[in-house]
């Protein structure tokens, strides 16, 4: 086995053809079959089904690639840092939105060198760590792949928020069956913040079915505020608006929502000085510090 085979294999899943994967690799299509074959012979299981013309990856082909393209992304990684040891490599890291939103601009200042950064749903930042794509990230919620190591950095409360003319917001607290009764305003599926509320709310046997969904808290804020419905959003985003008056908060009976925000990184990643010092930087984040400042 051999990293080119490992290459092979990379390119044959997310081609899904072996002409695909060929002409990715400049190489001839005879020569991406035995690449396969020396694969599935040497780990002794079937990594695809042939399904015609059709190649289908098999559950310990989705294993295999996990472990394939951080192989493949590691040695890309040595080739560059000894190929030019004298310029600075950025790191990778990647953040969900509220966490790129609210504090990545200040763990990298704490960092204080070049990070090129990757914002967008946890899930998705998640799935970087694990490819390779990134070499860590800071998320909302704790990962779901056992092969992520993940640092409780801090707690973040989620409070529920109407506009200053709702009647929620003289009535202070309300039932978990009247906050799902309102039109809701709410971020993706696939964010920190749905996940905890939508866990919360499964748990006292309700479903939240929004109205709006957006990846976009501004825009979100900014539909509560206009009165098209209520949310639920992350204390460090609305403080603002809620100084400003231009939202108010109430209690839901029974839910109190707060989710940790986490730093993570492959349990396999090298951790060179870069990554201590960022990990560190993340480590110093006080949360007090950062909702005031």
């Amino acid at each position: 086995m051999t990293l080119r085979n490992l290459k092979v294999f990379c390119a044959l899943a997310e081609t899904g053809s072996a002409t695909a994967a060929a002409e990715r690799l400049f190489i001839s299509q005879p020569s991406v079959s035995v690449a396969l074959r020396e694969l599935e012979k040497y780990y002794g299981v079937r990594l695809f089904e042939r399904l015609g013309r059709r190649l289908v990856i098999t559950p310990e082909g989705e294993r295999f690639y996990g472990y394939a393209v951080h192989i493949t992304k590691l040695f890309e990684e040595l080739e560059l840092g000894m190929k030019q040891p004298g310029d600075e490599i950025p790191l990778r890291a990647g953040a969900s939105i509220t966490v790129g939103t609210r504090y990545m601009p200040k763990v990298i200042r704490l960092y204080g060198q070049k990070v090129k950064l990757f914002v967008a749903p946890s899930d998705e930042i998640e799935q970087g760590v694990i490819d390779g794509s990134l070499d860590c990230g800071i998320i909302e919620g704790a990962p779901h792949n056992p092969l992520i190591v993940n640092v409780k950095l801090f707690d973040d409360a989620i409070v529920p928020v109407c506009a200053p003319a709702h009647p929620f917001a003289s009535a202070k607290k309300v039932t978990a069956a009247e906050f799902v009764a309102e039109p809701l305003l709410l971020r993706e599926r696939g964010s920190g913040t749905r996940e905890l509320l939508d866990n919360a709310l499964s748990a006292m046997g309700l479903v939240a079915e929004p109205l709006w969904e957006s990846v976009s808290t501004e825009a979100l804020i900014e539909g509560v505020a206009q009165g098209f419905g209520i949310s639920a959003l992350p204390l460090g985003l609305v403080g603002g608006a809620i100084e400003a008056g231009r939202l108010v908060t109430f209690e839901i009976e029974g839910l109190s929502l707060s989710r940790a925000i986490i730093y993570i990184r492959h349990r396999d990643k090298f951790v060179g000085e870069a990554l201590k010092r960022f990990e560190a930087a993340a480590r110093a984040m006080e949360i007090a510090d950062l909702q005031h400042k």
